[in-house]
Parts: C-alpha cells; sequence; structure tokens
C-alpha cells in the first residue's frame, strides 16, 4: 500500500495572480450596520456601533467580514480602525480570503502595511490520500 501526502504551502503575499470577488453591488446595496460602515470607510460610525455593542465578525453570504471590506473597498483608516476593535484578523471568507491577502492581491500598499503589520502569515494545506495502489 502507497500513502501519497500532498502538502502545499503559500506565503499569503506571494502571488497577485489569485481571483477574488469584491462584494456585488447587490450586496453592497443590502449591507447594514458594521458592514456598511466598514464598506464606506466611515471610521466614526465604526467606533459607534463597536461602541454600542456591534459584532466586529459579523459575515455578509460571502463571509467577508467588515475587516474584508474595508481592504476589498481600499479603507485604509477604516481597515485600522476595525482590526483596532479586535475582529479576528485571521477571518477567511467564503474563497479562503483573508485580509492580508485581500489588499496584496488588489495591489494596495497603503492597505497592506496595516493588514501586514496585524500579521503575516503561512498557510498551510494538507491533504492525504490513502489505499493507493495494492
Amino acid at each position: 500500500m502507497l500513502r501519497i501526502v500532498f502538502t502545499v504551502m503559500a506565503a499569503v503575499l506571494a502571488s497577485g495572480s489569485l481571483a477574488q470577488t469584491a462584494p456585488s453591488q447587490s450586496e453592497i446595496a443590502g449591507y447594514e450596520g458594521l458592514l456598511r460602515a466598514a464598506h464606506a470607510g466611515d471610521v466614526a460610525v465604526i467606533n459607534r456601533l463597536v461602541a454600542e455593542g456591534a459584532d466586529v465578525n459579523v459575515r455578509d453570504e460571502s463571509a467577508r467580514t467588515p475587516i474584508h471590506l474595508t481592504a476589498f473597498a481600499s479603507h485604509d483608516d477604516a481597515l485600522r480602525a476595525v482590526a483596532a476593535t479586535g475582529a479576528d484578523i485571521n477571518a477567511l471568507d467564503n474563497c479562503a480570503y483573508d485580509v492580508v491577502t485581500i489588499a496584496a492581491v488588489a495591489n494596495a500598499p497603503t492597505l497592506r502595511t496595516p493588514a501586514e503589520s496585524c500579521r503575516v502569515r503561512l498557510c498551510i494545506l494538507r491533504f492525504t490520500i490513502f489505499d493507493v495502489g495494492p
């Protein structure tokens, strides 16, 4: 019996060729509360909503959090504000993207710096296949 193990490692900033799906206009139109404030880059509203108890890790239909939306919309001050609230900066959306990847792939150096200062990590995916051969 042969055991095959595939391990894939990729630095989150290694490639600018990854495909991402930014929020659609219909998704944006449906945003409320912290999701709307994050996408709009409204730091004052972000801070007010968090002070009132808003969930900083609320997700849209594609599992994007407010910190993802700030990166997609290129709002570096809002990204810093959301990160400062204790938001999960390692959160992944449905396509397995985090805020650093979104900022890097969007080639937004003003966003990469605050995102990278929060965390730079190595993604490791491991798949094991058993029972190959006789």
